[in-house]
């Protein structure tokens, strides 16, 4: 996390992801205990972009320390532009949305706008949602009350 404890305790919303240039992929597994240590941190709400195939993790962890931590995944729309640099990332997501509907673990739809006309754009992400059969409660950011529960000002 390279944001320092006071200020990253102010934040309403904290999103934490293994995003180049500020950090070197590693193996899958010093990858999944980056993002898992992250979830440690009660003023983490979201794993940004988990789906990036450049930072291999052990997704079932992940998984897991996302519903002990009280942590959302974010299943990125940006992650699934085939003009993008994410690898494998259709791929790493219905792994993931699959885990998340058997553990019954929270996700939160993210645009990932790298341009205005994408901002709110999910369209790329409800395809995954029909195939894997995933259940819209485990969708935060279809209903207001949900989000909050994973909020820093509202817990």
């Amino acid at each position: 996390i390279d944001l320092d404890e006071p200020y990253l305790g102010r934040m309403d919303v904290a999103i934490a992801s293994l995003h180049t240039p500020c950090i070197e992929a590693g193996s899958r597994e010093w990858n999944t205990e980056c993002l898992v240590q992250a979830m440690k941190n009660p003023h983490i709400n979201v794993i940004g972009h988990p789906d990036d195939g450049r930072y291999p993790v052990d997704y079932e962890a992940v998984v897991q320390a996302a519903k002990e931590y009280h942590t959302l995944l974010e299943i990125n729309n940006n992650s699934l532009n085939p003009q993008g640099f994410r690898r494998n990332a259709r791929g790493n997501d219905l792994e993931l949305l699959r885990l998340c509907k058997k553990y019954r673990v929270s996700v939160i739809m993210g645009s990932d706008a790298h341009y205005c006309k994408d901002i709110l754009n999910h369209e790329r992400i409800f395809p995954l949602f029909t195939e894997t059969d995933f259940p819209e409660e485990l969708i935060v950011n279809t209903d207001r009350e949900k989000l909050y529960a994973y909020i820093n000002k509202y817990q």
